[in-house]
């Protein structure tokens, strides 16, 4: 198309030449106001020879047949034309046949598009404006129900502009084919319901797209799909839940939930069936805050690695990290991360596996980095409970496993600030360079929290390792005692602790730990003082250590309850005047002289 100008034949794809060329012939001297109309014309000329796209309004309020003009204000939409709905009522428009518009925009009341097994194709291509829009002005409530058959689209937005709420329903045998993005909030609130036997396929999906947008999905039911070409976002800037339920299933390449600063996440996995599939990385509070909840038979995939607590960009913005916790629980809910599993990645993450729920993964860190900004924590409690690691384990900070849980990998490493407490079982070998501490879930009227932790393989504790041992009484004074119970050798090193403890000093010696073999010894050990004169010793047998209170026997040097030769051995080693008559050990007499009479005691207390 060519448009005259003064003279000068400019083509409408050159408009803006056509600025310079008036511009340069000087000699006519344009007004300014000429200049803008003669530019306004070309664009409107060029617009119409295009072939511009208009506005058809929907204006039956009862419904009707979408291919009746009569039930339109200008003609039937098609490829060139936008099917506008903005009426205040509940209709439900017929199919009869294929169908095509431009774009469809649901700016009020409740609009049910029944399209008996036909295909609606929107033809929209300006990828920058949505070829579904339900809420699309400020304020406004807006309803759009699929029924039966296939709406093809480009892009989808549900809750459109700010303040609006849009909500889609998808119901059962419908398929709604989305080219690009589908967001479910992306300005003001958006709810999608996808209902069993149908599908919703999308490049990607985000629910909250902007900061205070609210994003809604509801998929249940068997045979109800949302797949995802790309990543599902929930909560990208604002706030977006996803449920799982009914045995439903929803597929992407990645996820995030709480994906930037300031946004909130949420996703539910309930029910048998009920399934998430991430094929590839799975983030739990990126950013933001996020959730994830697998429960009642529910499962989640995740086939590459799984964080919960992310810092994407630490460097850059160090104090910009999310905050994540996930939940798996009850029976046959599980999670399955076929890479690794990080819990608190540079920031704050927890994870919670009870009443039989599992986590299957690769290896598992809690607190990956051993980053002090950061924190981890995991709890595995209660009967069948499992964290079950192909590899290794590693904890910097805190891993509990109570009342018949189970945390497996090979092996299980409790580094430096690193804390294992509970009265469960470690399966598969364990280093500890941090402490362990046998407890309970919860401390009794007292605040004691005896209890049996099990190592179902060897145990080793470096010279960085503390075992901690609480010792108690009963209403009854029964000594109760904590114990760790190893199934394989035990490699001994480190400190032993024992907290306050209060006599009477009475049913000693306990066994405090026990193992097929033992090896070495405890470097370092840290206890009270006793009262009265007694003393604490601990005795190293082939296969177990025992704790022993004891007041000690003159002449019994070594405190193992017996005077023999070694005590023997070890006064006449010492024999004579003392250097030190404050640390003289061999003076049994007192009188700061190894002699006999330091000998007739002895040999009177022999045996």
């Amino acid at each position: 198309m060519n448009v005259n100008v003064y003279g000068e034949t400019v083509s409408a794809p050159t408009l803006f030449c056509s600025w310079r060329i008036i511009m340069k012939n000087q000699t006519r001297q344009l007004r300014v106001e000429s200049l803008i109309f003669i530019l306004f014309a070309v664009l409107v000329f060029a617009h119409t020879a295009m072939g511009g796209v208009i506005e058809s309004f929907w204006v039956a309020p009862k419904g009707g047949n979408f291919h009746n003009t009569a039930n339109w204000d200008g003609p039937v939409p098609n490829d060139e034309v936008i099917a506008v709905f903005n009426l205040d009522s509940s209709y439900t428009v017929d199919f009869e046949d294929l169908a095509t518009s431009n774009r469809v925009l649901v700016r009020h009341g409740d609009v049910t598009l029944e399209l008996h097994d036909f295909t609606y194709a929107l033809l929209n291509s300006l990828f920058s404006a949505p070829s579904i829009v339900v809420g699309e002005t400020i304020g406004s409530t807006a309803s759009l129900t699929l029924s039966g058959g296939t709406l093809e689209a480009q892009f989808t937005d549900i809750g459109h502009a700010p303040g609006s709420f849009g909500a889609m329903n998808i119901e059962s045998g419908t398929t709604l084919l989305n080219d690009l993005f589908l967001r479910v909030g992306a300005g003001g609130t958006g709810w999608l319901d996808i209902s069993n036997n149908s599908m919703v396929a999308t490049y990607g999906t985000a629910l909250g797209l902007e900061e205070n947008a609210l994003g809604l999905v509801t998929i249940s039911g068997s045979n109800a799909l949302l797949a995802n070409l790309t990543e599902l976002a929930v909560g990208q800037q604002g706030i977006g839940d996803l449920f799982v339920l009914g045995g439903a299933t929803v597929t992407s390449s990645t996820g995030v939930i709480g994906k930037q600063l300031g946004s909130v996440g949420s996703v539910r996995v309930v029910g048998v069936g009920s399934n998430w599939l991430v094929d590839g990385p799975l983030d739990i509070g990126q950013s933001g805050l996020g959730s994830l909840l697998i429960s009642d038979g529910g499962t989640t995939t995740t086939t590459s690695f799984a964080t919960i607590g992310t810092l994407p960009e630490p460097k850059q913005f160090p104090d910009q990290g999310g905050i994540g916790e996930v939940t798996v629980s009850g029976p046959s809910s599980t999670w399955n991360v076929e890479g690794d599993l990080h819990v608190g990645f540079q920031f704050f993450g927890s994870l919670l596996v009870n009443n039989g729920g599992a986590v299957f993964s690769n290896n598992g860190f809690v607190n990956t980095f051993d980053d002090y900004d950061a924190l981890g924590m995991v709890t595995v409690t209660g009967e069948d409970s499992l964290w079950d690691n192909i590899g290794e384990l590693t904890v910097y900070d805190l891993l509990e496993v109570y009342d018949g849980g189970t945390v497996a990998a090979e092996p299980v490493m409790i580094l430096q600030d690193g804390l294992l407490r509970g009265n469960a079982t470690i399966g598969g070998e364990l280093v500890n360079s941090g402490l362990i501490k046998p407890s309970t879930e919860d401390d009794d009227m007292f605040g004691h929290s005896i209890a049996t932790l099990t190592i179902d393989g060897d145990f080793q504790q470096t010279v960085d390792g503390t075992l901690e041992i609480e010792i108690t009484y009963d209403f009854e004074e029964n000594l109760l005692w904590d114990k760790l119970q190893v199934t394989g050798q035990a490699m001994l090193g480190g400190t032993l602790e024992i907290p306050d403890f209060d006599d009477p000093y009475n049913n000693f010696p306990i066994e405090i730990l026990t193992a097929e073999s033992i090896v070495g010894e405890f470097d370092v050990f840290v206890a009270e003082p006793l009262d009265f004169n007694f003393h604490w010793s601990i005795i190293y047998n082939s296969n177990s250590v025992e704790l022993n209170v004891f007041h000690p026997t003159p002449g019994d040097f070594n405190n193992d309850g017996v005077v023999n030769v070694d005590d023997l051995l070890f006064l006449l080693g010492n024999w004579g005047p003392c250097a030190d008559c404050d640390d003289c050990p061999a003076d049994i007499s007192g009188n700061c002289s190894v002699n006999t009479f330091d000998l007739t005691m002895l040999l009177n207390n022999w045996g």
